[in-house]
């Protein structure tokens, strides 16, 4: 059958399950608002084009699905930016699909005329700008697989207005080749690394763990509370991580940085173990260079990969049952209070690392803090 390029994009939307979309039509983009008229996708209109990338944002973190926005070409692109570069820090699917002056007329200082695919690279985990309609079904369905796979992030697709109007035959079941290179990333851990990371909880006296985003999008906050409560290792959390673990647990020290409690950050400055669960350890490397021996036995976190996550990273906690109530005996006790505090914590730690409970004293330093 015969379909324009707007039908196209509207067709394979529907086959990556596409229900709602977000957005501001505009001059380029409007031959694809006429073929989303009665499509069946329901369309949220807004009022700044940021606003639809971060509506997108928020749907997909709270549904699971890929969101998608989009916005005319020139400034509304523009606009899409700053939630695109949102998306892509804290790792959100996001497909945005921006209009373009016509192909003939790229590189001429058009009305509205932006290089909008050049701006959005350091922005978007992939982008593209359609030159060729017969491309449309193949650069969609790579579009949304790139966004969701691997470690999620958004995808920008920059289609020009002839491309939207022109028609080309489409067969929505042909196979359409992908200029894709797949990363596998390996699902087993080496027996020797699994090995090696027990000896060194078990032989840590300040251990910590630094647990994140990756816990949420990988559906294990289960599996990281029982670890926690088996081995009896206190729990700081990244601002995205907030929720994984119960805050007012005695174990939770609460989340580090500027916003965070200084507790935790002299814990993370001071720790000999630091186990970091679905972060990205750019800034925690950095941080503890000077005073952790880190090992590579790390969970990749540049894909982010969920099976390499649950196939590695909680297949080592089940082997890890056996350093429950070992993983404690070793723990100094006093080592997160070296440092001066405020007046109102100090006879709370002073009381509580008398008792030699790790626990209780993490418990009432933070009850401390809210309290002032």
């Amino acid at each position: 059958m015969r379909k324009t390029g707007s039908e196209i994009i509207i067709e394979e939307m529907k086959r990556q399950g596409v229900e709602v979309t977000f957005g501001m039509p505009g001059g380029t983009i409007m031959p694809f608002y006429d073929a989303l008229y009665g499509s069946g996708i329901k369309h949220i209109l807004i009022r700044h084009e940021q606003g639809a990338a971060l509506a997108a944002d928020g749907y997909a973190q709270s549904t699971g699905k890929v969101g998608v926005c989009m916005a005319t070409s020139g400034p509304g692109a523009i606009n899409l930016l700053t939630g695109l570069q949102h998306s892509l820090m804290d790792s959100v699917p996001i497909v945005a699909l921006t209009g373009q002056v016509a192909t003939s007329m790229i590189g001429s200082d058009a009305f509205q005329e932006a290089d909008v695919y050049g701006m959005s690279i350091p922005c978007t985990k992939y982008n593209y700008l359609v030159k060729e309609i017969a491309d449309l079904p193949r650069v969609i369905r790579e579009a949304f697989h790139i966004a969701r796979s691997g470690r999620p992030g958004p995808v920008l697709i920059d289609v020009p207005k002839d491309i939207q109007i022109d028609s080309v035959e489409y067969d929505p079941d042909a196979d359409h080749k992908t200029s894709l290179v797949e990363y596998e990333p390996p699902i087993e851990v080496a027996p020797e690394g699994i090995a090696r990371m027990c000896e060194v909880i078990r032989n840590a006296r300040r251990p910590v763990i630094y647990a994140g985003h990756g816990i949420i999008l990988s559906g294990c906050s289960d599996l990281l509370r029982q670890f926690v409560r088996k081995t009896q290792i206190p729990i700081t959390t990244t601002l995205l991580g907030l929720g994984i673990y119960p805050i007012a647990d005695p174990l939770c020290m609460g989340m580090p940085g500027m916003h965070g409690s200084h507790t935790v950050n002299y814990a993370l400055s001071e720790t000999d173990c630091c186990i970091a669960l679905g972060v990205a350890p750019g800034w925690l490397y950095a941080r503890l260079a000077e005073t952790v021996d880190y090992h590579p036995y790390t969970i990749d976190h540049v894909t982010g990969s969920l099976q390499l996550l649950a196939g590695t990273a909680f297949g080592f906690w089940l082997l890890l049952d056996k350093l429950a109530g070992e993983a404690t005996e070793s723990l100094d006790t006093d080592w997160l209070y070296r440092r001066p505090l405020p007046p109102a914590i100090a006879w709370v730690v002073a009381t509580a690392s008398a008792t030699g409970h790790l626990a209780r004293a993490a418990s009432g330093v933070l009850a401390a803090a809210a309290a002032t």
